[in-house]
């Protein structure tokens, strides 16, 4: 009888794994990976990573239990995968346009890094004078829109927008965007409005920098003009953080101040609010 034996290979340019018997027994396996949540069945085993998507260890186990006992095989392989696509050596100072058009406007900055009780948020936000929710939200690099949701709070249609750079995992979200353009807004219409912000896929639709995401934000209703901004780095190039209260998305964001120039960025530092708890690793001083 052959005995089977699993061989697996990683196209690092290409991103995709392989595996196969390499004894050729003819088995039909059941694969599954630490890689993936899925399950497959075959004499071969394939997966594709998407952008952003990395790691530096993947299990990969085989199991066939067709015959009168059980065979079952396990393989590991180390990784070093490289980010693709147009990655600065600095991201001080990469996102050449500011998502509002006057920053001095912004009275009050959200840090990211807040940590609440049994709750955390990466993200920050930027506050403007109650009122003023009529304002445009432009794009601060090129970005490709792939992800997000519509939901209602309390009443009004509230619209969460992912974004990924043209830097392997780096991604940006921009949450409380009141009334997006036409061109975002029809990517949701199958989707009416929901009560929770669980995103998903829609796009992908490519834009530039600055390009008008939106023309106001926040509610209507009460006059609370707000914007919550996010950076995420699957890859943590930039301290990303180690709360225990850190969960889901929130786990791969990193500080927002270090993509803006110098100027921005003390200025946004300058009008935190006083009483935001935040984690001090994640915007540490650098100088």
């Amino acid at each position: 009888m052959v005995e089977p034996r699993i061989v697996c290979d990683f196209d690092e340019p290409v991103r995709r794994l392989s595996c196969h018997d390499e004894g050729q027994s003819g088995r039909k396996f059941t694969w599954t990976s630490s890689a993936s949540s899925g399950t497959n069945f075959g004499e071969t085993y394939k997966i594709d990573f998407r952008w952003g998507e990395f790691l530096n260890e993947i299990s990969v186990q085989a199991e066939d239990c067709s015959g009168s006992e059980c065979v079952q095989l396990k393989t590991t392989l180390q990784l070093d995968m490289k980010p693709r696509g147009k990655c600065p050596a600095d991201f001080r100072g990469w996102f050449t346009t500011f998502p509002l058009p006057d920053l001095s406007n912004i009275y009050e900055v959200g840090p990211p890094g807040r940590i609440l009780v049994n709750d955390y948020k990466g993200h920050g936000y930027f506050r403007v004078p109650n009122g003023q929710n009529v304002v445009d939200v432009r794009m601060p690099i090129d970005a490709t829109l792939y992800g997000g949701s519509v939901y209602l709070e309390p009443d009004e249609p509230q619209y969460l927008l992912l974004y990924r750079t043209e830097c392997d995992g780096l991604s940006f979200r921009f949450d409380h965007v009141r009334e997006p353009v036409p061109a975002i807004a029809s990517l949701f219409t199958d989707n009416p409005p929901v009560g929770d912000s669980s995103t998903y896929d829609v796009g992908p639709l490519e834009m530039k920098e600055g390009d008008v995401v939106s023309t106001s934000i926040g509610t209507f209703a009460d006059g609370n003009a707000f914007l919550d901004f996010g950076v995420s780095d699957t890859l943590a190039r930039l301290p990303t953080p180690q709360h225990p209260n850190a969960h889901g998305m929130f786990l791969n964001d990193v500080c927002l101040y270090t993509f803006f120039n110098a100027e921005t960025e003390a200025y946004l530092r300058s009008i935190v609010h006083p009483n935001s708890l935040a984690e001090e690793a994640l915007c540490q001083r650098t100088g």
